[in-house]
């Protein structure tokens, strides 16, 4: 049972942990520059205006960096909106750690 809670504890306190450095994240992007790299993934055909919110927490949780590599990966893909948006989600969710 005490090896039980262990896990437990062990558990919020990553959970804590991966909260605490999304939240840095979010502080240290500046809006204007999400905006704009929002706009960069709509005009290139990675994305549709009416995920525009979507890609904002995407971009605010992995980081500008990641996302551009994101796209870079996707760029000569069949259909790399398609693509991008596999690798956008994947990745996010990995950070949330929501994923495997």
């Amino acid at each position: 049972m005490s090896n039980d809670l262990s896990i437990s504890q062990n558990l919020n306190d990553k959970r804590q942990m991966l909260n605490k450095s999304r939240k840095k994240v979010r502080r240290t992007i500046p809006s204007p520059q999400v905006d704009a790299l929002v706009d960069e993934i709509i005009d290139t055909g990675f994305g549709i205006e009416s995920f525009r919110k979507w890609y904002c927490d995407c971009i605010y949780t992995i980081g500008i960096e990641k996302t551009k590599q994101l796209m870079g990966q996707a760029s000569d893909a069949e259909q790399p909106a398609r693509l991008f948006s596999y690798l956008l989600k994947s990745w996010t969710e990995s950070t949330n750690g929501k994923g495997n």
